[in-house]
């Protein structure tokens, strides 16, 4: 899916919870990524992120991305009640998210930055879009920071 004919552009967005609570990550699926605290493992097609305080599951299931849960350790709040979308747009005013269409998964990668920083990336796409969605995880901290980045291809008539 790589044209010459496309525009990209990134959007980003943080968030914060604060608690306490016990490492996990052991008990279930395979470590991708771990830093301190921090640690990055898949069960399938499912995405966990989590800290001592925080973990955040994000699953592709039948074409389509969501986050299923984010929970908060120390008060064992779920936040999620029930799949959320994990980003939204608009094509010609047609609204696009991770659930209204079928996508297709590219790639997975993890990284671990310079300060312990550990990075999610999961690449989809589908006919017309490329959609990178990032995961930066501190670890000793009960936040993380996530955005993407969209490639749009272009419909080029042939003559």
């Amino acid at each position: 899916m790589h044209d010459p004919h496309f525009s990209s552009f990134s959007l980003s967005n943080h968030f914060v919870v604060v608690g306490s609570g016990a490492l996990a990550a052991d008990r279930q699926g395979g470590i991708l990524a771990r830093s301190e605290d921090a640690y990055i493992r898949q069960s399938g097609n499912t995405w966990i992120l989590g800290t001592s305080e925080v973990v955040k599951q994000i699953a592709f299931r039948g074409g389509h991305f969501s986050l299923v849960s984010f929970k908060d350790l120390a008060t064992n709040h779920e936040y999620v009640q029930g799949p959320s979308d994990i980003f939204e747009f608009a094509i010609d005013g047609r609204k696009v998210t991770g659930q209204s269409q079928n996508w297709v998964l590219e790639n997975v990668e993890t990284e671990k930055a310079s300060q312990g920083e550990l990075l999610l990336r999961i690449r989809f796409h589908d006919q017309f879009v490329e959609v990178s969605k990032n995961y930066l995880l501190y670890p000793r901290r009960a936040s993380s920071r996530n955005g993407w980045i969209l490639k749009m291809y272009r419909v080029i008539p042939s003559h």
